[in-house]
């Protein structure tokens, strides 16, 4: 059985004034820091990161929180966010009378980002990264991915359950939900649907006697991969 836990990174200066935060390798702010230490999420055996510094960031403090920096880590350079080229660190208000923007949202979303990246193909490598990933942890690895043969040597071969925080980017898990995710109701989300706020994200199981192939349970649809707790230090 597997256990992945997908966690939005901590809030940056852009994301608090709603700038699209792609390929800009922002830190957290200062209330992002503030929030992160405030976060208790499980321990896992594997946490898997997007290498830009929002998201190492995050996963350092929350690490250090749940007193879980001895498990190893791996960093997927394909969990980057999406480039959204000319679009890049600016919110909707300042692009309000911009032509290309006005295309985009009448497009729902799809189109290319100008003088970024496609959309689609944004979606494909965070969902073949994941993909490679799942394998490797469910003992069918890939083994000429370097990622799929570091997580084999990880996962020890009698352990019942194996236990994965993943910290990336919004696109990230939408992406990743969009593809992966079964709705035990059985409705049909968008792509859009799956957002979540920074530090939130889902909880999916991967269960083989599911027979549902490349599909994941969703163990938890809420705003956070766990309930907010405060550490005893904070007040």
């Amino acid at each position: 059985m597997l256990i992945i836990n997908l966690i939005r990174h901590g809030k940056t200066l852009g994301n608090l004034s709603s700038k699209m935060i792609g390929r800009t390798d922002e830190p957290l702010c200062g209330e992002g820091i503030l929030e992160a230490r405030e976060m208790i999420v499980p321990r896992a055996d594997l946490w898997i990161i997007s290498p830009m510094k929002r998201c190492v960031q995050t996963a350092d403090i929350l690490r250090d929180n749940t007193a879980d920096t001895e498990s190893p880590c791996i960093f997927e350079r394909d969990f980057r966010e999406c480039d959204f080229g000319h679009f890049e660190n600016r919110n909707y208000i300042e692009m309000a009378e911009d032509e290309e923007y006005r295309a985009w949202i009448r497009s729902g979303g799809h189109m290319s980002f100008p003088g970024g990246e496609d959309p689609a193909c944004f979606q494909e490598r965070c969902c073949r990264a994941f993909s490679v990933i799942l394998a490797a942890c469910e003992g069918r690895p890939d083994k000429s991915m370097p990622q799929a043969a570091a997580i084999v040597k990880i996962r020890p071969k009698d352990q019942e359950c194996f236990r994965v925080n993943m910290v990336v980017h919004g696109g990230t898990i939408m992406s990743i939900m969009d593809r992966f995710a079964a709705s035990e109701d059985g409705r049909k989300r968008t792509y859009y649907d799956w957002a979540v706020p920074n530090l939130g994200g889902y909880v999916l199981l991967s269960d083989e006697s599911q027979n549902i192939p490349e599909k994941l349970t969703v163990l938890t649809q809420d705003d956070k991969p766990v309930s907010p707790v405060k550490r005893k230090d904070t007040v």
